[in-house]
């Protein structure tokens, strides 16, 4: 992907990387499930990231970008 110089991306390239930036600097909940991994409510991050794929991303509306 042409990252550095945006007239370059295309659309679709454009719409990926909006979408990646929101889910790594703006989603509040990986920090959550940080937390529950914290409590012990999950074994390792493997598991709580994969949980958190299952329980809220597979539900956000950017997925459909």
């Amino acid at each position: 992907m042409r990252q550095n110089n945006i007239q370059d991306m295309t659309i679709h390239e454009q719409l990926e990387r909006v979408h990646e930036l929101i889910c790594d600097e703006y989603c509040k909940y990986p920090a959550i499930y940080n937390e529950k991994l914290n409590r012990s409510e999950y074994k390792d991050i493997d598991e709580a990231m994969d949980a958190l794929g299952d329980e809220i991303c597979a539900r956000c509306p950017l997925m459909r970008l």
